[in-house]
């Protein structure tokens, strides 16, 4: 008995493909840190979508892993602890 695996190999990233995911990055990054903009964090789906929009399909852990080696990567923010408690015996008591 013979089982026939029909896998195929990994998909890889052209050098051209390569380059425009740089360029997305560096396009991001000046975004990211003009003083005029209120945008503080990269939005690597949205790179994601304009790379699928020329052609080039790839993942967004793939664009992260990249901006990683391109230093275009802030880490995530910590979100605070709700720390408050509201104690009220009838509803609009706070008003």
């Amino acid at each position: 008995m013979t089982i026939e695996y029909h896998r195929k190999s990994l998909a890889r990233i052209t050098p051209e493909e390569e380059q425009a995911i740089r360029q997305e990055l560096k396009r991001e990054k000046a975004l990211v840190e003009d003083e005029r903009l209120p945008i503080t964090s990269y939005n690597y789906t949205a790179m994601r979508d304009r790379l699928t929009t020329n052609g080039i399909k790839v993942s967004v852990l793939t664009i992260i892993k990249r901006a990683k080696e391109e230093d275009c990567y802030k880490q995530r923010r910590k979100q605070k602890v709700h720390d408050r408690q509201v104690v009220t015996s009838a509803i609009g008591e706070m008003i």
